[in-house]
């Protein structure tokens, strides 16, 4: 019974390895893990006073695909205002850059656009293109964060693993309390022995899968704030945004890992 649950222990953290990774593994050029969310053609978002959108362009030459990007989104600008020689506000917020079978480049460009030409860009939302994630109360879901997030190889494993341990935890609990009754319903001492044997196990083997489940909820928590996802779009508040990170901290009475949420 113990050398089960050590397999199973085994098996779990080496999921856990590859997923976390196969996560971390992203390239600059042409990898969907590193893709940003906000990276497609059809991608707008209206938010209170200003609207997203992102301009597509291609080609060999670098700086010529950006030329191309902010002559296409001055173009979509006056097109919109209805007048040529409009002086257009777009703010250039990220791009990202694939790699074409062909040597050739595409570029995607992110671009704010205040709602009123009038509005000056202290007037519009500020935001932040990143793949660090504000503090989300998704952390307290095994693998929500970890999807939401694009890391959906973290999140099946911390949802998997979770309900695998406490499946353990329940079966375990059943087969003791099984065994605790056989014991009450026999007069044979052998039996008695094997039946007191066989619920210590599992009860020894429900306190690990227990320590499992804690231990792994406290792990989702902690990878769900701190790690990096998939690059996207956030209003960063008042110049912040809510983060949480893990720094080791050193002081004469002791020494560790703090958690330090940011607002």
């Amino acid at each position: 019974m113990d050398s089960r649950y050590k397999l199973l222990l085994t098996v779990i953290c080496a999921c856990g390895l590859l997923a976390i990774s196969v996560d971390a593994h992203a390239q600059d050029c042409g990898d969907k893990k590193s893709k940003p969310t906000w990276a497609s053609s059809s991608y707008t978002r209206t938010l209170s006073n200003s609207y997203l959108e992102v301009v597509v362009m291609s080609g060999r030459d670098e700086q010529g695909i950006i030329d191309d990007a902010q002559a296409e989104i001055k173009r979509r600008r006056r097109l919109k205002v209805g007048e040529e020689n409009a002086w257009i506000k777009s703010g250039y917020i990220a791009s990202f850059w694939e790699c074409n079978t062909n040597g050739s480049k595409t570029g995607y460009f992110l671009y704010q656009t205040p709602k009123n030409p009038s509005m000056q860009y202290s007037d519009i939302e500020a935001l932040v293109a990143s793949d660090k994630y504000p503090f989300s109360a998704r952390v307290f879901v095994p693998g929500w964060a970890q999807f939401h997030k694009g890391q959906s190889g973290r999140g099946a494993f911390f949802i998997t693993s979770e309900v695998l341990f406490i499946g353990g935890i329940v079966a375990t609990q059943s087969l003791k309390s099984y065994y605790k009754a056989q014991i009450a319903s026999t007069y044979n001492s052998a039996l008695k022995s094997r039946f007191a044997t066989n619920a210590n196990v599992c009860n020894i083997a429900g306190y690990v899968a227990i320590a499992g489940a804690i231990g792994l909820y406290l792990g989702n928590i902690i990878d769900g704030c701190v790690s990096r996802g998939r690059p996207n779009v956030f209003i960063d508040k008042n110049g912040k945004m809510r983060e949480l990170s893990l720094m080791p901290y050193a002081s004469p009475a002791s020494t560790g890992l703090a958690l330090n949420l940011k607002f």
